[in-house]
C-alpha cells in the first residue's frame, strides 16, 4: 500500500519552511467550488491512505481546507472515510448528523467535542450537503482513530444508545460494557 502524506501549512509554519518548500508548493483554491487547479500534485492513483499533517488545531481555515481536499479525494480516489483525531462518540455524533440532518447532533458536536467553532459547524453542514448528492457507495463517513477526550460526548452517546437493543460494533468496548452494568441483576 502506498501512503501519501501532505502537509498543508497555514500561517507561521509556512514562513519557517518556505525556502525548503519552494520547489514543492502549488497555490490552490480552498473555496467551495469545483476549481481543483493544483490538486493534481496529490496524485491519488494507487494510493490507499492520505494523511493531512499535524499543526491543524484551532486554525480557522483548516475545516475549509479539509473539506476541499476531502471532496477532491472523494471524486478522484473514491475516498469515503474521514478519520478524526477524537473518540468513537464524536464519530458517532458526526455520522448521526451526516445521515439524519438532525441538528441535535450538530449542537452536541459543537458543545461536546473539540469541533467547537463556527467553522466546524459550517464544515459539517457543507459535508452533509455534499453527501446528499452522492450515491450510497460514495458517501463520506467519519471514523475515530483516537481515545475519548471529552466525557460529555461519551455521555451524550451513552444516553442515546442505552435503551437500544444492539450497540454498534465500534462502540461495543465502551458503551456496550457500560450498558452491561445496568443490565446485571
Amino acid at each position: 500500500m502506498r501512503v501519501a502524506i501532505y502537509a498543508i501549512l497555514v500561517g507561521p509554519m509556512l514562513q519557517v519552511h518556505a525556502q525548503d518548500l519552494a520547489n514543492n508548493v502549488q497555490s490552490v483554491s480552498i473555496e467551495d467550488d469545483d476549481d481543483y487547479y493544483g490538486f493534481d500534485l496529490i496524485e491519488p492513483e494507487n494510493i490507499r491512505l492520505f494523511v493531512l499533517a499535524e499543526h491543524w488545531h484551532n486554525i480557522r481555515l483548516v475545516p475549509k481546507v479539509t473539506l476541499k481536499v476531502l471532496k477532491y479525494l472523494n471524486k478522484t480516489a473514491n475516498v469515503r472515510i474521514l478519520a478524526i483525531e477524537q473518540g468513537a462518540s464524536a464519530a458517532h455524533m458526526i455520522n448521526g448528523y451526516l445521515q439524519s440532518g438532525d441538528t441535535t447532533y450538530l449542537r452536541s458536536i459543537i458543545r461536546n467535542t473539540l469541533f467547537w467553532g463556527k467553522e466546524h459547524w459550517d464544515f459539517f453542514k457543507n459535508l452533509r450537503s455534499y453527501n446528499l448528492f452522492l450515491p450510497e457507495g460514495k458517501k463520506i463517513r467519519v471514523a475515530s482513530i483516537d481515545i475519548e477526550y471529552k466525557m460529555a460526548s461519551a455521555i451524550f452517546v451513552i444516553n442515546e444508545l442505552i435503551g437500544q437493543k444492539a450497540i454498534p460494533k465500534d462502540l461495543q468496548n465502551t458503551v456496550g460494557l457500560f450498558k452491561q452494568l445496568f443490565e446485571r441483576k
